[in-house]
């Protein structure tokens, strides 16, 4: 379902995309991306394997977002655990993603009971 919210600077509304997991089955997930009942990524992930411990501080996040023309920067923080993951398909409307599908292989972890804390911005 998508939502609707106001665009500050136009005063415009604009729709917002809607994520919803197809199916989610014991190693596997298939998640999609609507936007307008439309699907725009659509992927299916298999995980498995023994449990790992995850941490930013193996691999630090920095984020940065610009609003109104002012760039905000942020360093978030997390941990949780994880099982390797696998991207076996990925589905993608070119109106809204760079082709990525060029790409062989897609790795990496999926990740329960993962916890973040979002920091005060510096802008």
């Amino acid at each position: 379902m998508a939502s609707a919210k106001m665009d500050e600077p136009t005063g415009e509304y604009q729709k917002k995309p809607s994520l919803s997991f197809g199916k989610k089955e014991k190693n596997r997930d298939i998640i999609q991306l609507k936007s307008d009942n439309q699907v725009i990524f659509s992927t299916e992930i298999t995980h498995g394997g023994i449990s790992f411990p995850v941490s930013t501080s193996f691999l630090p996040i920095n984020l940065c977002q610009t609003w109104n023309k002012v760039k905000y920067n942020t360093k978030p923080t997390g941990f949780g655990w994880g099982k390797l993951a696998k991207v076996q398909n990925l589905d993608l409307n070119p109106d809204f993603f760079p082709d990525i599908q060029k790409n062989q292989t897609f790795t990496g972890d999926q990740d329960k009971s993962f916890s973040n804390q979002f920091p005060r911005t510096d802008f």
